[in-house]
C-alpha cells in the first residue's frame, strides 16, 4: 500500500512539474513602455554558402539513416 501511494505521488509530482512548465512557457511576454525596433541581420553570400554546405554535410547522413 505504501509503495502504491509513493508511486501515485511521484506521478502527480511529475505531471505537476510538466503542467507548470507549459504554463510558464505559454505566458505572454512583458510589455515595455518604450517602442522597440526590430533588428535585421545580414550575412554575406559566402557565409550563406558555408552555412548551406555545413547543413548538407551534417544533415545528409541523418536523412539517409532515416530512409534506410
Amino acid at each position: 500500500m505504501k509503495n502504491v501511494n509513493l508511486r501515485r505521488f511521484m506521478i502527480l509530482t511529475v505531471l505537476l512539474i510538466i503542467v507548470s512548465l507549459i504554463v510558464v512557457g505559454c505566458a505572454p511576454e512583458q510589455q515595455s513602455t518604450e517602442p522597440t525596433q526590430p533588428t535585421q541581420q545580414t550575412i554575406s553570400p559566402d557565409d550563406a554558402q558555408q552555412i548551406a554546405y555545413d547543413a548538407t554535410i551534417f544533415g545528409f547522413p541523418l536523412v539517409i539513416m532515416d530512409l534506410t
